[in-house]
């Protein structure tokens, strides 16, 4: 599916980036893999508040919102479906 082809596209960004306690975990399929007609993926980023990459996300959402409809990034998410 495109959909994890760009998010595993994605992903190898973030491992590029070589950021020091960064856990990158998935790309995986979301609970509801399909909502709306749209397919959604989760990639969740692990890391000390003082080292969250804003910059690097701004930067790779503007790239990869390209090729998707939408892409979202939640901070501190109060749930994950």
């Amino acid at each position: 599916k495109k959909v994890m082809k760009v998010s595993r596209s994605y992903v190898k960004e973030l491992y590029c980036a070589t950021i020091p306690s960064l856990h990158i975990l998935g790309p995986a399929v979301a609970p509801l893999a399909k909502l709306q007609n749209l397919y959604r993926i989760h990639v969740l980023l692990k890391c000390p508040e003082s080292h969250i990459p804003y910059s690097l996300l701004q930067s790779l959402n503007k790239t990869f919102s390209l090729y998707l409809n939408r892409l979202v990034c939640d901070i501190d998410p109060y749930q994950m479906l």
